[in-house]
């Protein structure tokens, strides 16, 4: 008897996962006809019915459930040790993808503790801009910033606040300041992280109306937009809970509580039958950010007027 095909057998697991014909599509990048066709030929080749049509979506029979949880560590097995032959390492090195902020501020200072680990753990760190198409199943541990209630692929866990609130140097407000209500910031010289829209929202949270036209520098790297800040060249919107160190130091001054991006999170997602390596580093990091100082929440009253 002939095998079935590895890509049938693949969809069956995306399929039953997801538990949706259009995200298990998206996931694989292919047509939706494309994923109702594989699950045809699998059952065409087996003999069974694997899915039972329940009003307008399909669920899956107890075999396809029994199959697919024996396909998904076997898939992740796969893709592990493809992702090692890629990368040319070992099967027990960790590639991290992380959001440049949080590796800068977080990942990589920790790093020398991971050595502690038993047994230690190797780690490879690349970086997961927000525009970048990664995917969980690229890598052993992703860390991104996403809205509080992700429900995509793999095991999320939440890090971090992702809560921005506007801040300068010392030396910035001696010079710009007074700075006391929302509005003086319209008049301030704005550092901005990819875009306006960030001040945009900020402007309107606060009750800001007809700031217009929002100039000043853009960065798309966090450690570019917080170093222009320290130096002193405007007021920037940072994620509060990674400048807590700025902040006690005096290298930054928060000028209000007031926050963007209040339902954002810094989260770590491991991909489905996650490794043990993974879980580990899952464990680690938890220890981490545990430590961490945690900003004092915000109030969200300001002065308007």
């Amino acid at each position: 008897m002939t095998s079935p095909p590895l890509t049938a057998l693949r969809t069956l697991e995306v399929v039953v996962r997801r538990r949706s014909l259009q995200a298990a599509a998206s996931e694989l990048c292919v047509t939706h006809g494309a994923i109702s066709q594989q699950l045809k030929a699998l059952e065409n080749w087996c003999g069974h019915t694997l899915f039972s049509k329940v009003g307008r979506s399909l669920e899956p029979t107890a075999l396809a459930l029994d199959i697919a949880a024996d396909l998904t560590p076997a898939f992740e097995r796969i893709s592990r040790a493809s992702r090692a032959l890629k990368a040319g390492t070992r099967e027990d090195t960790l590639t991290v993808a992380s959001i440049p902020s949080f590796a800068a501020r977080v990942l990589v200072p920790a790093l020398p503790s991971l050595s502690s680990v038993d047994p230690p753990i190797q780690v490879r760190v690349m970086y997961a801009h927000r525009d970048a198409n990664i995917s969980v199943d690229d890598v052993d541990a992703l860390i991104q910033i996403f809205e509080a209630d992700y429900d995509g692929p793999g095991t999320a866990t939440s890090l971090l606040p992702g809560a921005a609130r506007p801040v300068c140097s010392p030396s910035y407000l001696r010079r710009a300041g007074p700075l006391k209500k929302p509005a003086d910031l319209a008049k301030a010289h704005l550092l901005h992280d990819w875009d306006s829209s960030a001040w945009k929202q900020w402007f309107s949270i606060a009750g800001v109306e007809r700031v217009g036209h929002l100039p000043g520098p853009v960065f798309e790297d966090f450690g570019l937009l917080s170093t222009a800040a320290t130096a002193g060249h405007g007021v920037a919107l940072c994620p509060i809970a990674l400048i807590q160190d700025d902040l006690k130091r005096g290298d930054l001054v928060e000028l209000f509580d007031l926050e963007i991006h209040r339902n954002w999170e810094y989260i770590l997602v491991l991909p489905p039958s996650a490794s043990a390596v993974a879980e580990r580093f899952h464990t680690w990091l938890l220890q981490v950010v545990s430590v961490m100082e945690r900003p004092t929440p915000s109030r969200r009253q300001v002065e308007t007027s």
